[in-house]
């Protein structure tokens, strides 16, 4: 995957309303992320997730606590009371963009795409030429490759995210 970097990453739970665990984003991609994430939400919108602890220790780092507190004013973003857990209103919260769903069909045949790419990258033109002259199936090498760049980008993922971890302690 060189060349290739993760600007934004999140964890959601999933469920009547979706509920932000982790963000961890380059500087200044934090507001795209929770967009993007409230785009494809649709209809569940999007809340901060709350955790419950025996400490009496707020997780949300102001950074993602601003982005919240802008959805709550912004016009293109409706509110719905969920639950009284947070001293700020804005945080109690679910937020569901005006603008209904986000296609994400274009992205997901993008990445399908992108990762055919890379694996052509890898085979020598001679090896192409042999496999069309001979009609080899190469299916199988192919999924193999995929699964193995897939299992890449979630670790890039899962590592990008630690970050975001290590701020909520």
């Amino acid at each position: 995957m060189d060349g290739n970097y993760l600007i934004a990453a999140i964890k959601v739970g999933l469920g009547d309303t979706w509920h932000v665990e982790n963000v961890h984003a380059v500087n200044g991609y934090g507001p795209t992320i929770y967009k993007a994430l409230m785009e494809i939400s649709a209809k569940h919108g999007i809340a901060p997730a709350y955790k419950i602890r025996k400490e009496k220790k707020d997780y949300v780092v102001p950074k993602s606590r601003n982005i919240w507190r802008v959805f709550s004013g912004s016009p293109n973003v409706k509110t719905y009371f969920l639950e009284d857990k947070y001293t700020d209103d804005y945080m109690n919260s679910k937020f569901i963009s005006v603008h209904g769903e986000l296609d994400i069909g274009r992205a997901e045949y993008n990445l399908r795409e992108h990762i055919k790419n890379e694996y052509r990258k890898g085979i020598s033109y001679f090896e192409k030429l042999k496999r069309l002259i001979k009609k080899e199936n190469h299916a199988k090498p192919y999924k193999q490759f995929k699964c193995s760049y897939e299992k890449c980008i979630w670790s890039n993922v899962r590592t990008f995210l630690e970050a975001s971890v290590e701020a909520h302690q």
